[in-house]
């Protein structure tokens, strides 16, 4: 029995064309779109960072506020990345240490962690 959707039409004395369905092209963009802005941002965002912190490892040698800058860069990696979220928890931690260290009179406490004995 021939498909019902392919019957000549009476009126018309023709074949009507049949049904085309395209196979998700929409949503088949929209994926590589998505994706493409995902790399695009994480690219972005690690070019920015990278760039902050290394302004910052500058700024140790040269004068500058290197102690601001590079936890803002370490920020600004941390949106993407999460070795760069342990190390500014890291960072913040340690901080904590020094600030609690320096209260209580203990002013070698960087020297003591930088080149441990």
């Amino acid at each position: 029995m021939p498909d019902p959707r392919l019957r000549r039409s009476r009126s018309l004395n023709r074949a009507p064309e049949p049904e085309r369905r395209t196979p998700d092209a929409p949503s088949l963009i929209l994926r590589l779109a998505r994706g493409s802005y995902r790399i695009a941002r994480r690219l972005v965002i690690a070019t920015v960072g990278a760039t902050v912190v290394l302004v910052g490892a500058v700024m140790f040698f040269t004068p500058g506020p290197a102690v601001v800058v590079i936890p803002l860069g370490l920020a600004i990696l941390a949106l993407e990345f999460v070795w760069a979220r342990r190390l500014l928890r890291l960072f913040r931690v340690r901080a904590r240490q020094a600030a609690r260290a320096y209260r209580r009179g203990d002013h070698g406490y960087w020297r003591r962690w930088l080149w441990p004995r």
